[in-house]
């Protein structure tokens, strides 16, 4: 299948990426090319979700020149990536690319599951505790 890209269901300020199966640094550009497309066409921010939870084994190349190329071709209402259950490999990359590509320290996270993902992006965006999502993705914060 490889990767596909769509507004989130939930969100239209979230574009859902996903990739299954065996993939291609070639299919992630193309990937990335439509994502950025897309983030043009809306006059707000948008984020990414990157679900990698069905993919298959990273592709053989420096990635984080892959990914440098794919930040540098987001435009100005680009938000932040959320890479969701990535091989130990790539969040290996994602979590030491910061020393390579300090722009991406604010631009690359990595979480465990798409609510997880919705609840990093909320928080980036520095959403209140009720922003009208339901409790599966709103972030929890303990009393104090």
């Amino acid at each position: 299948m490889g990767i596909e890209q769509n507004w989130d269901e939930r969100d239209q300020s979230i574009i859902r990426c996903t990739i299954t199966d065996d993939w291609s640094w070639e299919s992630y550009h193309d990937s990335t090319v439509e994502i950025a497309k897309m983030g043009r066409a809306v006059d707000h921010r948008f984020d990414v979700i990157v679900d990698m939870s069905d993919a298959g084994r990273l592709p053989l190349s420096a990635a984080s020149l892959q990914l440098k190329s794919a930040l540098e071709k987001m435009p100005e209402n680009y938000g932040v990536t959320v890479f969701v259950d990535p091989d130990k490999f790539m969040r290996m990359i994602l979590e030491s690319l910061d020393r390579v590509l300090p722009k991406a320290k604010d631009h690359f996270f990595v979480v465990e599951t798409v609510n997880a993902a919705r609840r990093m992006i909320l928080l980036q965006r520095g959403a209140e505790g009720d922003s009208g999502f339901d409790s599966e993705t709103r972030p929890i914060f303990p009393y104090k």
